[in-house]
């Protein structure tokens, strides 16, 4: 089934994906998470830690290559859902600080 069920573009997604495209998707949406996950934070073990699993995801390439291309039929989708979550969860935290803000600077005008 996995041999002749994938999309038109990769039909057999026992077999690594030719042009090496799917990798680097997969490698950018795995730095870009990491990188949303610790936006904002001051602790140098995290940012130890997001850096060195960067650099491991970059440094994995070669052999994220020789994967089939079913493991990116499921890592990429899974890895763009939660990147536009941590998006979200961004913009949500923005519009709330924009709100706080906004209502303290109210009180201070009203005071």
């Amino acid at each position: 089934q996995m041999r002749a069920g994938g999309p038109g573009w990769q039909r057999d997604l026992t077999a690594p994906h030719a042009p090496g495209l799917l990798p680097v998707v997969s490698v950018a949406l795995i730095v870009g998470n990491l990188q949303l996950a610790t936006a904002g934070t001051r602790s140098g073990l995290f940012l130890a830690v997001r850096n060195g699993l960067q650099a491991a995801a970059v440094v994995a390439y070669p052999f994220f290559v020789a994967l089939p291309a079913g493991v990116f039929a499921c890592w990429i989708p899974n890895s763009a859902f939660s990147l536009a979550q941590h998006l979200a969860a961004a913009a949500s935290r923005a519009a709330s600080r924009a709100a706080t803000t906004t209502a303290t600077a109210a009180l201070a005008l009203a005071d």
